[in-house]
């Protein structure tokens, strides 16, 4: 039995000129049909005479334009002319839902009706399969109507009065955790707050969907990681936060025990402000020696105003 190390070594990947399915991939969707010879039943309309598509869905975006395309270069390799006098008419008519597409095939003409966009293109890919099932350059009369198989594609939660709010408590307990206030606008303004500790605010901002100013005012939090990072001597990012707390998890007794000349590591940590913890930090250097106090270059005027 061979095992991992005595396998070969895989083969060299083939050269890109040799990758056929790229050129497949980009040749043409339709090529010239050859149609056999044979006659048009009587239960047919024939197209040999060429056709005029009459487009009259409207469009005002250009979503149909690879559709339309499409059946262009459809009639082309059928061999059928797009300026003859059978017309195919391509209209907005109501339909029982959405993507449902009708095929009305008279010998006076065609009817292409749908009720939006995505029905449309159905029913052109329809008429094109129409005429390859003749196998000849022929429509069969009659209606046909279609509807997609799939009625909707999200099928949770597509009702306004669903209340999002108590499944997602439900999922969270579940979970093992105790739901939060406010959960939609924390998790917005969780993400938020970390995708701008490393993107600007304004490529933030256009991501999440609000302002500079209401991410400031709404969403943007200060954490605790925050006065952590600010407090560890020399943490420039979150990597040298991390290695000095283990450091000084791996060194208890280095840390110095606090006199009556030192502030407390309790009491120091308590603070949340890091101005007021460095004024701390200077009152702390002052006490050091009580017996040798000296007037701070700053003056005698209090540390804080009022």
């Amino acid at each position: 039995m061979k095992t991992l190390l005595s396998l070969q070594p895989e083969p060299a990947q083939p050269a890109v000129s040799s990758w056929k399915f790229i050129r497949e991939l980009q040749a043409p969707l339709w090529r010239r049909i050859v149609w056999p010879p044979r006659a048009r039943s009587s239960r047919q309309v024939s197209l040999q005479a060429g056709v005029t598509v009459h487009a009259r869905f409207p469009d005002p975006r250009g979503t149909l334009a690879t559709a339309y395309q499409d059946l262009t270069d459809f009639l082309r390799a059928a061999g059928i002319s797009r300026d003859g006098a059978y017309p195919i008419v391509i209209e907005q008519t109501e339909m029982p839902a959405a993507e449902s597409h009708r095929l009305v095939v008279t010998r006076e003409g065609c009817r292409v009706q749908a009720g939006d966009t995505e029905g449309v293109r159905r029913a052109i890919f329809l008429l094109e399969d129409q005429v390859l099932r003749t196998g000849g350059p022929y429509l069969p009369l009659g209606k046909v109507e279609r509807r997609s198989v799939i009625r909707t594609r999200i099928s949770r939660c597509r009702d306004g009065s669903v209340n999002l709010r108590t499944q997602l408590e439900r999922i969270i307990r579940r979970a093992g955790v105790q739901p939060w206030p406010k959960l939609f606008h924390n998790l917005r303004a969780t993400r938020e707050t970390e995708l701008a500790e490393t993107f600007p605010l304004h490529v933030v901002c256009a991501w999440i969907g609000n302002s500079s100013a209401i991410a400031a005012k709404h969403y943007l939090q200060v954490t605790d990681e925050h006065f952590d990072r600010a407090t560890v001597p020399g943490a420039g990012d979150r990597s040298d936060t991390k290695k000095a707390a283990r450091k000084a998890a791996r060194n208890p007794a280095q840390q110095p025990h606090a006199t009556d000349c030192n502030i407390s590591h309790d009491e120091f940590g308590a603070t949340k402000n890091p101005a007021f913890r460095g004024a701390l930090r200077e009152v702390a250097a002052q006490r050091n020696n009580p017996c040798k106090r000296e007037v701070p270059p700053r003056g005698v005027e209090p540390l804080f105003p009022g």
